[in-house]
């Protein structure tokens, strides 16, 4: 049994005060973890724009998820279940033992399991007492881990990689760029570099049909001109990369992909994750997702942000979570971008909140467009381990060039850019 789901079903069957009960009880979002988490934060994304929801708003919204039979339980027992899996978890050595009980739906088991542990550890009380300067080992293994290089996935531009320290599990890095900038393009070259450096890759993609991004890939990693691919017209030398690149990748696996035509709903997203086990989801165009989910705009909106943030904590227990990747627009009016901040996500504003990185994509018009020439600049970084206001990047259809330009080299100058 789930004991999340079993819990959040009792709450929504009893209403808005049950809801109220249950931050008075003292539970968050913390005390769920995978589907448990994502259910959780849309009923509160819910509650922000919309009325309570009731079980069967819940159950379509999530018609993937297997369901227990919550009427089973009192509601008082299954919050204690919630908060010994929790404990049980604090408690390592008994973990496995206290998680068995309750997929079985033995609570009262677990928590004389868990009593028992507690007591055999320390004559307090079971609240464990945890000391913030006990944690150094973690902040070993963190600093260990950025050491060599293994602290997030890279992103193919150092100078954006080196600011957040790569795309990190259990978080969210949002693009923002205007209409025809290259959001899709960058999506594409990180998912790319990433699966190429070992990484499991989701690419997720209502916009666009497979075939298309395949198309992408391929042109990208053979160097071969996309105008001769369009038209049909490559040289012998660059056909023939094309097709050896083509027959090298064949059979390779590890960089899913869901499209236009797979209907991506909040639950197949979810049952992907879990399916395909990757290290990072790419998001191409957040703003097309989930359309036939809601009627309204801004709740739709409001809850794509809130589904991605609470996704990438999917396969917590397991690997750590989910590193996010999204793509989204800027607001009408914000021009080429320049000066546009946080408030012109063409989302939502919770695209802030829920977003741990944000970038924008940008142009100086005409003279980077001339120079093929795209700027990332940074607007939000959560853990900053580096800051630069400008990143320049070469972004060459022609000639498929879509390497950093480092400042005060030869590029750089020969750019043409201020």
């Amino acid at each position: 049994m789930n004991i999340d789901l079993a819990l959040l079903l009792k709450v929504v069957h009893g209403g808005a005060k049950a809801w109220e009960r249950l931050g008075d009880d003292g539970v968050r979002l913390g005390s769920f973890v995978n589907d448990g988490a994502v259910v959780y934060q849309w009923i509160a994304d819910r509650m922000e724009v919309a009325d309570f929801p009731s079980v069967s708003d819940l159950q379509g919204r999530f018609s993937g998820l297997s369901w227990p039979d919550a009427e089973r339980y009192r509601y008082a027992e299954l919050v204690d279940g919630v908060r010994t899996r929790r404990l049980g978890q604090v408690l390592s050595d008994g973990a496995a033992a206290v998680s068995t009980l309750l997929s079985a739906g033995r609570i009262q088991e677990a928590q004389a399991k868990l009593r028992a542990l507690a007591d055999a550890e320390s004559d307090a009380d079971v609240v464990p007492q945890r000391s913030l300067m006990g944690y150094g080992k973690e902040v070993r293994e963190r600093y260990e881990a950025s050491k060599s290089g293994a602290a997030g996935i890279a992103m193919p531009w150092p100078a954006i990689t080196k600011m957040a320290g790569g795309l990190q599990r259990r978080s969210v890095t949002t693009i923002l760029g205007r209409p025809g900038g290259g959001k899709t393009t960058m999506a594409i070259n990180v998912a790319r570099h990433a699966w190429v450096s070992g990484a499991r890759v989701l690419f997720l993609s209502p916009e666009m049909c497979a075939d298309e991004i395949a198309e992408v890939f391929y042109v990208i990693h053979s160097k071969t001109p996309y105008g001769g691919v369009i038209l049909g017209n490559l040289d012998p030398e660059s056909e023939g990369r094309l097709y050896q690149t083509i027959d090298e990748f064949g059979g390779e696996t590890g960089l899913d992909i869901l499209d236009s035509g797979d209907r991506l709903t909040p639950a197949r997203v979810s049952q992907a994750i879990r399916k395909f086990r990757p290290d990072l989801v790419v998001a191409d165009s957040l703003y097309e997702f989930f359309k036939s989910e809601y009627g309204d705009e801004l709740k739709r909106l409001d809850f794509v942000t809130s589904f991605f943030q609470g996704a990438s904590q999917l396969l917590r227990d397991d690997t750590g979570g989910v590193a996010m990747l999204g793509t989204s627009q800027l607001k009408k009016g914000s021009g080429d971008g320049e000066e546009a901040g946080l408030d012109d996500a063409g989302m939502s504003d919770k695209i802030a909140q829920r977003s741990q990185n944000v970038f924008k994509m940008w142009m100086k018009r005409p003279e980077d467009e001339n120079n093929h020439v795209r700027r990332v600049s940074p607007l939000k970084v959560r853990r900053r381990a580096h800051w630069q206001p400008v990143v320049m990047l070469n972004w060459d259809w022609k000639n498929i060039r879509f390497e950093e330009i480092a400042p005060k080299t030869k590029d750089y100058q020969d750019s043409g850019v201020t």
